[in-house]
């Protein structure tokens, strides 16, 4: 599947990712991109009121082996970050200001005017052999 068509499946819509990769020891070059998650759901905010099921794709590694040292590496800790931000604040809440602007928030401010306030759960999806050790520490 081209990157194109690949972006098309997963929403469609234009929020580009961050783009980096690294050297290893033996020259091999390894690229990767990365989406935080937190970031993703604010730009996509008008798309989730549609009410349609959703796949977001929120990271990749260009690389032939399973290894963990890679993810580490590369895409974990960024995507980690955005996820933490979601859990911790176990809400997924829609709020306006008093331009009529939203805003997709993941704690309550009791200050702001809520539009949604819905709890939310976490599910990840993957290679279920590797990333269980990366989230883990035993790799």
């Amino acid at each position: 599947m081209s990157k194109k068509k690949r972006r098309a499946y997963f929403g469609g819509n234009n929020f580009p990712p961050s783009v980096d990769k690294i050297v290893l020891a033996d020259k091999t070059i390894i690229p990767f991109w990365w989406k935080r998650p937190d970031e993703l759901l604010q730009h996509l905010i008008n798309f989730i009121f549609k009410l349609e099921e959703r796949l977001l794709e929120i990271a990749n590694v260009e690389h032939l082996k399973d290894d963990t040292t890679i993810l580490k590496d590369t895409v974990l800790k960024k995507v980690v970050e955005g996820l933490r931000v979601i859990q911790n604040g176990s809400r997924f809440i829609v709020r306006s200001d008093e331009n009529g602007s939203v805003s997709l928030v993941f704690t309550r401010d009791d200050n702001e005017e809520v539009i949604h306030d819905v709890p939310i759960s976490l599910y990840m999806n993957g290679d279920m052999n590797i990333l269980p050790r990366c989230l883990d520490g035993r790799a």
